[in-house]
C-alpha cells in the first residue's frame, strides 16, 4: 500500500508539472498571438491569404502533416485555456493511472 502511495504522489507530481509547463508554454503562444494579432484560431495559408488581399495571383499550399504553431489558435482560445488551467485544483482525471492506483 505504502508503494502504491508513493507512485500515486509521484503521478501527481509529474500531473503537476505538466500543467505548470503547458501554463508557461500558452504564456508564450498568447503573446507571439497578441504580437501578430491573432485573435481567433487561424491557419498559416489563411493568415498569408489575408495579409495579401489585393493581389491578383495568390497560390496557396497548406502542409497538413506539420504541427501549426500553438499561437495560430489566437488568443481567445489560448487565454480561455489559461484560465481553465489556472482554476483547477485537481489534475486526477488526466491520468488514467490515478484511478488504476486508487482501484488497487
Amino acid at each position: 500500500r505504502a508503494q502504491l502511495e508513493d507512485e500515486l504522489s509521484a503521478v501527481r507530481l509529474q500531473m503537476k508539472v505538466e500543467r505548470s509547463n503547458r501554463l508557461v508554454e500558452l504564456a508564450e503562444a498568447i503573446s507571439i498571438a497578441k504580437s501578430i494579432g491573432i485573435k481567433s484560431p487561424t491557419t498559416p495559408s489563411a493568415l498569408g491569404a489575408a495579409a495579401s488581399r489585393g493581389s491578383s495571383q495568390v497560390m496557396r499550399t497548406e502542409v497538413n502533416n506539420q504541427k501549426i504553431p500553438l499561437y495560430f489558435m489566437g488568443t481567445d482560445v489560448l487565454e480561455a485555456e489559461r484560465t481553465a488551467l489556472e482554476q483547477r485544483t485537481n489534475d486526477d482525471f488526466t491520468d488514467g493511472r490515478v484511478a488504476e492506483i486508487r482501484k488497487e
